[in-house]
C-alpha cells in the first residue's frame, strides 16, 4: 500500500529507511508504549533486521514517511482460526512529531482500508492503560472501548492492564 495522506505519505518499509528508523524509534518514551519486540535502545542492527527478516513476513507493516524520511511505523497482524478476519493493529511515531495529528491521521486511514478493501471485520488495539494518549486516538477515529483486560502485560518490571478498542465492519447496534 501507498497512500499520500494530508500529513505524511505511507508506504512499505525499504532498505534505505534503515538509518531513519533506528534515529526515530531510539526513544524511551516510545519503547514504554509497546511490546518487548520493539527494544530500547533501538539499534541500527534492530533496523536491520526488522527491514530485511520481519517486514517480508506481513504485508501490513508500514511506514509512516515525512519528508522522505521514515518516522515511524503502523502495523497490523492478522488472527488465525475462527479469527481470521480480525487484525490486532500497533502504531508508533518519532517523538518530534507528536501532537500534529500525523498518527490520528494514518490510524483512521489505515483502520477503514482495513475493513473497506482488505475485509477486515473487525480491527482491534490493545494500549496499555496508562497510555491516555493512544486511547484518546483510538476514541477520535472511531474505535469502541471493550474492556480491561486487568494484569495482562508484564513490562519493565511491573503488571500493566491493557485497555481493549475495537473498531467493526458492522455497527454494535445491529
Amino acid at each position: 500500500m501507498e497512500k499520500q495522506l494530508k500529513r505524511c505519505f505511507i508506504r512499505g518499509w525499504k532498505p534505505s529507511d534503515v538509518d531513519s528508523l533506528a534515529f526515530h524509534a531510539n526513544e524511551k518514551a516510545i519503547s514504554n508504549n509497546l511490546r518487548d519486540s520493539f527494544p530500547f535502545p533501538y539499534t541500527k542492527t534492530d533496523a536491520e533486521n526488522f527491514i530485511k527478516n520481519i517486514v517480508p513476513t506481513n504485508p501490513y507493516l508500514l511506514a509512516i514517511v515525512i519528508e522522505g524520511k521514515a518516522v515511524g511505523g503502523f502495523g497490523g497482524i492478522i488472527q488465525t482460526d475462527i479469527h481470521q478476519y480480525t487484525i490486532e493493529i500497533g502504531y508508533w511515531l518519532g517523538k518530534n512529531y507528536w501532537g500534529r495529528g500525523i498518527m490520528t491521521e494514518v490510524v483512521l486511514h489505515f483502520s477503514d482500508w482495513l475493513i473497506s478493501d482488505k475485509g477486515f471485520h473487525r480491527v482491534y488495539a490493545l494500549p496499555f492503560s496508562s497510555n491516555a494518549a493512544s486511547i484518546s486516538l483510538l476514541k477520535k477515529v472511531g474505535f469502541q472501548f471493550e474492556g480491561t483486560l486487568r494484569k495482562s502485560a508484564f513490562k519493565n518490571g511491573k503488571d500493566l492492564d491493557q485497555s481493549f478498542y475495537a473498531k467493526t465492519s458492522i455497527s454494535s447496534s445491529q
